[in-house]
C-alpha cells in the first residue's frame, strides 16, 4: 500500500468549494502536498455533475466551481478501476472503493457514513478530514 496515494470523496470537495469548510480544505491541500490523488472517470461525472448542481448557486458562482473542479481535477491523476466492488451499502459508494483499491490508496478522505462504515478497507484507512489530518 503506498502512503502517497489517496481518494477524496465528493462531499469532501463539495464541503471546501461550496460551504469553504476549512478541514475539508486543509485534508485537501494536505493529500496534495503528501502525495497524489485520484480519480476515475466515474468519480470525475460525480464530482462534476454534484459541485455543479443548480442546488449551490445561491452559495457559489457556477463559474467560480467551475474554476475549482478544473484546478482540483488537472491535479488529479486518473486511473481506471479494473475490480468491481458490491460491498457498500450505498451501492453508489462503491466506485470509491474501486478507485481506492486500483490507485492503491492508503487513504480515501470522506465524510460519508455508509463508507466510514467500512474503515479499513481491504488496508486503506476511510477517514474523516479531521481524522485524515491526524493521521497523515
Amino acid at each position: 500500500m503506498a502512503i502517497d496515494h489517496f481518494v477524496i470523496d465528493t462531499n469532501v470537495l463539495v464541503s471546501s468549494v461550496v460551504f469553504k469548510s476549512q478541514r475539508p480544505i486543509a485534508a485537501i491541500k494536505h493529500c496534495f502536498s503528501k502525495g497524489n490523488v485520484f480519480t476515475s472517470s466515474e468519480v470525475l461525472e460525480e464530482y462534476k455533475s454534484t459541485l455543479l448542481a443548480d442546488k449551490f448557486d445561491d452559495f457559489v458562482l457556477v463559474e467560480t466551481r467551475q474554476t475549482a473542479l478544473s484546478i482540483f481535477v488537472n491535479a488529479c491523476e486518473l486511473v481506471t478501476p479494473l475490480e468491481k466492488i458490491e460491498v457498500c451499502r450505498d451501492a453508489d459508494d462503491n466506485k470509491l472503493l474501486e478507485l481506492a483499491v486500483a490507485a492503491k490508496a492508503a487513504c480515501i478522505v470522506t465524510g460519508d457514513k455508509d463508507l466510514l462504515a467500512l474503515n479499513p478497507f481491504r488496508g486503506i484507512a476511510i477517514l474523516t478530514p479531521s481524522n485524515f489530518m491526524q493521521r497523515f
